[in-house]
């Protein structure tokens, strides 16, 4: 058996990110973008979720549910992760554009990277394909037949 050979990490293979299918805009509009995964708690410490942010930042990182009224709040740290995410487009291209259901993808991507975009991905084959991927369990008499 061949040993396999260790070779560095390329800093660019880090930092270009990955291209990836979010959920569309709001007219239809399919949307690819090239997105990093920065860890939550970097952008926490380096300021880029502003202190008064931080409970948000928590709850939304251990998965509470949201605290009434602090919907702005949460709001503001989708964004923030946004901000860093997005490679291309950049945020500042598509803040105006971005839904909550986006946003939110975007910070699932973050922190699980292309596994969290399975369920849209599940939505979008069901609406172009119709099917749902499980298979129907029903047999009819003739599918019963075939098997004696």
């Amino acid at each position: 058996m061949e040993d396999k050979k260790l070779e560095v990490t390329k800093i660019e293979d880090i930092t270009n990110g990955e291209v990836v299918e979010l959920p569309p805009f709001g007219n239809g509009t399919s949307f690819v973008a090239r997105l990093k995964t920065p860890s939550i708690l970097t952008l926490c410490a380096n300021g880029a979720i502003p202190n008064e942010l931080l409970q948000e930042a928590t709850d939304i990182y251990e998965g509470k549910d949201m605290q009434e009224g602090h919907i702005e709040q949460y709001g503001k740290v989708l964004n923030a992760v946004a901000k860093a995410v997005l490679v291309e487009p950049t945020y500042e291209e598509v803040k105006d554009y971005l839904s909550g259901v986006q946003l939110i993808t975007i910070y699932n991507y973050s922190q699980r990277g292309v596994a969290a975009l399975r369920p849209f991905r599940e939505i979008k084959k069901f609406f172009e394909t119709g099917d749902t991927g499980k298979r129907n369990k029903q047999t009819t008499k003739s599918d019963n037949a075939d098997k004696k």
